[in-house]
């Protein structure tokens, strides 16, 4: 894929594939050179992105918050979980109620949230991720698991937490 980025370096389905594999090269590695890279690469696929390819920069935009989220956790830099934040919110506005994937931008917002410490953002990754649940398709039992699984962890990482939380919690397992 780097040959063919000397080829087309406009290429934003290129970039975004590129990125595609850097991310699992980072979750194996965790190295930060490769996570300021992806950071890049997305950035400049959100620039090169068709203003109407509503898919490609949807995807993009999710890609760089998940990344700004990722290097947030790491450094702690504020200005990155703010830019993680804006760059899901706009790849949600991509992707409007009655949208198929709109259950995904909901729940890769939450999954931002969960990563800042203060109880605003704890209350909005928990209404972002039942606000996936409500859109998430009932015949997708595997999707369905994976955002009760984060809605639950959201809950019980609530600062203060009531007993009917938690329980709410175990239910939610």
């Amino acid at each position: 894929q780097q040959e063919a980025l000397q080829l087309r370096p406009d290429n934003a389905r290129l970039l975004i594939n590129l990125e595609r594999h850097l991310a699992r090269k980072f979750h194996i590695t965790a190295y930060p050179h490769i996570l300021d890279k992806r950071i890049r690469l997305c950035r400049e696929c959100i620039k090169l992105c068709p203003p109407d390819d509503t898919v490609l920069r949807s995807y993009a935009l999710h890609a760089l918050g998940d990344a700004l989220a990722i290097r947030y956790k790491h450094l702690g830099i504020r200005l990155d979980f703010d830019e993680s934040i804006a760059a899901h919110r706009q790849g949600l506005e991509l992707r409007p109620p009655g949208n198929v994937n709109r259950w995904d931008s909901l729940l890769r917002l939450g999954l931002a949230y969960t990563e800042d410490s203060q109880p605003e953002s704890k209350r909005l990754a928990i209404q972002s991720c039942q606000e996936a649940l409500s859109c998430c398709p009932n015949d997708s039992p595997r999707t369905r698991s994976n955002i009760l699984l984060h809605l639950a962890n959201c809950t019980v990482t609530q600062e203060k937490v009531t007993i009917q939380e938690i329980d709410r919690s175990i239910e939610l397992y």
